[in-house]
């Protein structure tokens, strides 16, 4: 059942509400995504809502964006 299904969590505001380095987990074989990996992304100002395109594209919404996303992240795609 894991590999099909999709799980996150986290959050984007940390304790003084900065949308900067939100920690997010995810997790499930269901959307796509390449498991067991640590990712830092490259460049600090990677809008969240890039992750959520991702997700959202690994489950067959096919979106162009999705809040202020600036593309999909290629290296959760497995």
């Amino acid at each position: 059942m894991f590999d099909h299904v999709s799980v996150a969590l986290g959050t984007n505001i940390r304790t003084i509400h900065y949308l900067d380095n939100c920690p997010t987990l995810l997790t499930g074989g269901g959307a796509g995504i390449k498991l067991g990996q640590h990712l830092v992304m490259p460049d600090p100002k990677t809008p969240l809502c890039n992750v959520w395109l991702t997700l959202l594209n690994g489950v067959g919404v096919k979106a162009k964006s999705f809040g202020d996303s600036t593309g999909v992240v290629d290296q959760l795609r497995a």
